[in-house]
C-alpha cells in the first residue's frame, strides 16, 4: 500500500475527517488495487475569484467551476476535489465518480485529452463542474 493510504486508513477520527463514513471503504478499494483514483489540479487559492467553488445546500454541497488538469480521468473510478466555499470560508474536500463512472453524476463534463507531450498516455483532461451535487457522506474534510 502507498504511504498516504496507510496513514489515512490508520488515522484516528477527527473533526476534519471523521464525519466521512465512506472514506475507509474508498481507501480500502484503492489500497488493494480494485479501483484507481485520479489526481485533480485546480487553482483553489489563486488570485482572483476562487475556482472551483462549493455552496452549501440541503444535505450536501453544490460544486461549480473547472478542474484544469485531472490525470487518469479515463481510467479512474473516483477523484477527490477541493473547492472553496467563500460564504463559510472553508475548503471542501469531496469525492466524485470519475471516468466512465461519471455518467451517473449530472453536471460533470470532461474536456478533450490535453495534448501534453510528456503526458500523452496519462488521460489528463480538464473537467467542468456545473451544479454538481455532492452529498454530505461524500465529503472527506472541511478545512
Amino acid at each position: 500500500m502507498a504511504a498516504p493510504v496507510d496513514r489515512a486508513l490508520g488515522a484516528p477520527e477527527t473533526a476534519d475527517v471523521g464525519a466521512f463514513a465512506g472514506l475507509e471503504r474508498l481507501l480500502a478499494h484503492r489500497a488493494c488495487g480494485e479501483q484507481l483514483a485520479a489526481v485533480a489540479f485546480a487553482h483553489v487559492r489563486r488570485p482572483g475569484p476562487p475556482n472551483p467553488v462549493a455552496t452549501r445546500v440541503d444535505g450536501g454541497w453544490r460544486l461549480d467551476g473547472t478542474l484544469d488538469w485531472v490525470t487518469s480521468w479515463d481510467i479512474a473510478d473516483v477523484v477527490m476535489v477541493m473547492a472553496h466555499a467563500p460564504s463559510d470560508d472553508l475548503l471542501v474536500c469531496c469525492y466524485l465518480p470519475a471516468g466512465r463512472a461519471v455518467e451517473s453524476t449530472p453536471g460533470v463534463t470532461a474536456g478533450p485529452v490535453l495534448p501534453l507531450l510528456a503526458m500523452g498516455g496519462s488521460h489528463t483532461r480538464p473537467v467542468a463542474l456545473d451544479g454538481v451535487l455532492v452529498p454530505d457522506d461524500a465529503v472527506g474534510a472541511l478545512l
